[in-house]
């Protein structure tokens, strides 16, 4: 889920010593923003990419960021999601999407304003 419409996008940090990326030279102090969402949409990575797949193998996807940056909460993130959707998914199994979602634009942070469901 957190691949397919994470709440981050835009993530940008200060590069901290020259350095090269992709044939392109890159400054120390320099801003380099990582498109997430792009990343996240790479077919090359992801077969499909555009198709929500809850159970999709490899899925290293960056949406909760590496090293220095990784999202401390991931862990719990990961295990309140399999338990809430797990527990929603066994009450209504026939839920289902009743409209399309509406999303909440904006250009960084994703989300949004609604998700209706039948039961």
């Amino acid at each position: 889920m957190v691949r397919h419409c994470g709440p981050v996008h835009v993530e940008s940090r200060a590069c901290v010593r020259d350095t090269v990326l992709g044939g392109r030279r890159i400054r120390r102090g320099q801003i380099v923003s990582c498109f997430l969402g792009a990343a996240d949409r790479d077919a090359s990575v992801f077969p499909e990419p555009d198709r929500l797949v809850w159970d999709r193998t490899p899925n290293r996807h960056p949406g909760f960021g590496r090293g220095p940056h990784a999202c401390l909460g991931a862990q719990v993130a990961v295990e309140v999601a399999r338990h809430v959707l797990g527990t929603i998914g066994r009450r209504f199994p026939q839920a289902r999407p009743a409209a399309e979602p509406v999303p909440r634009p904006d250009v960084t942070e994703h989300g949004m304003y609604s998700l209706r469901v039948s039961s």
